[in-house]
């Protein structure tokens, strides 16, 4: 954080006799060496003077952020959000006894030259379980006031190195667990999101699990507790899950062995993670005994993906992220089925097409899913799957958009007019069948498109996208 912000909002502060702290996370990053990504500010008395000073200064109207008493608002200011509120004059040991945890209950004189420097104010026990590297809530009323810090609780210990949620906190959120249905959706996806990005997932998964948080959150889950599995698998079906989150957090950083060497996106790794705890989420409905003796789940991905597809609508996740989801999960089998057998080239390419560049994603998926797996021959089925995401890996990188979209050889217009057809859903279909044509190798040629298009018969045209 530049030294000039904080100089700047010092100078407002004493150009407007406003008694200013920082308080929070800026304070408790600086004391753990992290580098702040936003500044809470605490005003004794009226802030209308200071706020009006920094919207002017900022060029940014302020907008009311919380309504909840003492209103909070924020002002963007270049790349950083400054949220103000305040607090009657002396009441700042008040207002630190009301924040979440105790670690987040830390303020430091805003005229300070340095804040971070400055010996902060702590009436909670705050610098102690920073330094034990314990998350403790500062109140049973804190977690009242709103529950979803009974999660925030979980995504704080996951994004600060090596902590711990304190036994006591545990027990608290324990109680609580059934209230975390009572905030938005939205803002509990906002906590979801930046824990399946960490790489810390699966610990924070395990600590919801814990704390009774898990099924709450993440209701398909349930059905997996005590889900019996075939042999091909070492754990239940959500042991099974979670292991598999906990591999996507490991291959988050990269993987070389299949060509993959670079660390994930923030995003990416989200979209990972999710896909890694919902591909089996459609097993409870789909499970059945074999006159072999063993249990099958013939279908479970395309259950799973319906399954994901309604959870994320219910926690209001963006169209395009859930898209990208359940499709790695629709498809976490392909590869791993792929590997059992000669793996064509065609197939291969048909794949990669139908996928995209979330390819790589699936490969992870796949490895995820694999290592978290068991059962006869483990190390060499793991070494086929491998030796083939490696190969997807490389078709991939070298073809590229080209096996993704192929640049069309006939257009709809095009369609129309030699099949006869008006404009409506075939001709879409016919231009996926011929496009997966060109992928496969067995279209190369404008000509060649035209005589296949006229040897299709009507029957054969409402099935050209079964043929997938």
């Amino acid at each position: 954080m530049p030294e000039a912000l904080l100089a700047d909002l010092s100078d407002l502060a004493k150009a407007t006799h406003a008694t200013a702290w920082i308080v929070g996370g800026y304070v408790r990053d600086r004391l753990l060496g992290r580098e702040p990504v936003d500044v809470d500010l605490l005003v004794e008395g009226d802030p209308g003077p200071f706020l009006t000073s920094l919207a002017r200064k900022a060029q940014f109207s302020p907008v009311v952020f919380s309504r909840a008493e003492p209103v909070t608002w924020r002002i963007a200011m270049g790349d950083w959000l400054i949220d103000v509120t305040s607090c009657p004059p002396g009441g700042l040991p008040e207002a630190m006894a009301r924040r979440d945890f105790t670690i987040n209950a830390l303020a430091s004189p805003l005229a300070a030259s340095d804040p971070a420097g400055a010996a902060p104010v702590d009436v909670t026990g705050g610098i102690a379980d920073l330094t034990a590297r314990r998350l403790r809530h500062t109140s049973e009323e804190a977690l009242d006031a709103d529950p979803l810090r009974l999660l925030r609780a979980v995504r704080l210990a996951v994004i600060l190195e090596g902590f711990q949620l304190d036994p006591g906190l545990k027990e608290a959120i324990r109680r609580r667990a059934h209230m975390i249905s009572r905030p938005a959706p939205e803002r509990v996806m906002q906590e979801v999101e930046v824990i399946l990005a960490s790489p810390r997932a699966a610990a924070g998964l395990r600590m919801m699990q814990e704390t009774g948080l898990l099924f709450h959150v993440f209701p398909e889950l349930r059905p997996l507790a005590g889900l019996a599995q075939n042999r091909w698998h070492r754990f239940d079906a959500l042991e099974h899950t979670l292991v598999c989150v906990e591999q996507a957090d490991q291959l988050q950083s990269g993987c070389p062995r299949i060509g993959l060497p670079d660390r994930l996106s923030p995003e990416n790794a989200e979209v990972l993670k999710w896909a890694a705890l919902y591909h089996d989420t459609g097993k409870a409905a789909t499970a059945r005994r074999g006159d072999d003796g063993d249990v099958h789940f013939h279908g479970h991905e395309v259950a799973s993906a319906s399954l994901t597809e309604r959870a994320l609508s219910r926690m209001r996740a963006a169209a395009r992220k859930s898209d990208r989801i359940c499709l790695l999960v629709e498809n976490h089998l392909r590869l791993i089925l792929l590997a059992e057998g000669p793996a064509t080239p065609k197939a291969l390419r048909r794949l990669v097409h139908q996928v995209g560049f979330d390819t790589p994603l699936l490969c992870l998926l796949a490895l995820a899913d694999r290592r978290a797996g068991g059962g006869p021959e483990f190390e060499r089925r793991l070494e086929l799957l491998e030796t083939l995401a490696a190969q997807v890996v490389e078709l991939l990188q070298s073809e590229g958009e080209s096996v993704i979209s192929p640049q069309p050889l006939l257009s709809g217009k095009d369609v129309m007019q030699i099949l006869e057809l008006t404009p409506g859903p075939m001709v879409g279909s016919v231009l996926r069948y011929l496009s997966r044509l060109q992928v496969e190798g067995r279209l190369t040629r404008r000509e060649e498109a035209i005589t296949l298009l006229r040897s299709l018969t009507p029957s054969r045209l409402v099935t050209l996208d079964d043929e997938a």
